[in-house]
């Protein structure tokens, strides 16, 4: 009965355990895909800088792995999904 993806990372902010998120790096495409996000406290998905800590988060992540593109489909929280589409490796 699993929560949580397989390969879920916790998401740490302001030393506690707020989030965490599941990816899948697409290597024909090289695309970052957010498969889920999990949030402790859902209100926390309407703090912008939540949003924009998280979305410089996950660009760095991305730029470790070498990925060209993100797809954030995978994550319901609307604020935050806009915030990491907009995020370009260029």
């Amino acid at each position: 009965k699993r929560k949580f993806g397989y390969y879920a990372l916790p998401v740490l902010w302001r030393d506690e355990l707020v989030a965490r998120f599941d990816t899948r790096l697409d290597r024909s495409s090289d695309t970052l895909r957010l498969l889920g996000m999990w949030l402790e406290d859902e209100a926390l998905a309407d703090d912008p800088e939540f949003a924009a800590a998280f979305g410089q988060g996950i660009e760095r992540f991305g730029r470790f792995l070498s990925a060209r593109s993100i797809d954030a489909s995978g994550v319901p929280q609307v604020s935050i999904r806009r915030r990491l589409e907009s995020i370009t490796f260029d």
